[in-house]
């Protein structure tokens, strides 16, 4: 097993027990930070023994949780590439600018922006207060 600390967007119906939470849930979603794949294969686990059936997305796609080991460099450093709603809540969305986005696009006052980018980080992001929405993203996976 990989000893690497990892990030992924997850709908588990419950709470991660060996992974981080990075925000507070949207829709049933959030991005957890889990210090090994065995962490996030545990987490999942409970999940499905509690009836229920998880969930995992990176910024290219959905992920299969038997899948996980061949996309590791995904989930060490995720990137966004592409275009992404992102909420902001009261950050200033401009700032996304400065973090990699090419460009913007928003109604004042909207929780949640349209930004597209080209190799982001999605840990800066999440650091700074951004939430990357991947699992509202239309994939070709």
């Amino acid at each position: 097993m990989f000893y690497v600390v990892l990030y992924i967007a997850v709908k588990l119906g419950c709470n991660p027990v060996e992974c981080r939470p990075l925000h507070e849930p949207i829709d049933g979603w959030v991005w957890v930070r889990c210090p090994n794949l065995g962490s996030l294969l545990r987490d999942v686990a409970r999940s499905l023994l509690s009836g229920l059936k998880p969930l995992l997305v990176t910024p290219q796609g959905p992920l299969d949780p038997l899948e996980a080991e061949k996309h590791l460099s995904e989930l060490e450093d995720p990137r966004l590439d592409g275009s992404f709603e992102v909420l902001v809540k009261e950050r200033e969305p401009a700032e996304l600018l400065k973090l990699g986005a090419t460009s913007l696009t928003w109604k004042p006052g909207s929780p949640t922006i349209m930004a597209s980018f080209k190799g982001a980080s999605v840990v800066t992001l999440l650091e700074r207060g951004f939430v990357p929405l991947v699992w509202k993203a239309k994939y070709q996976r």
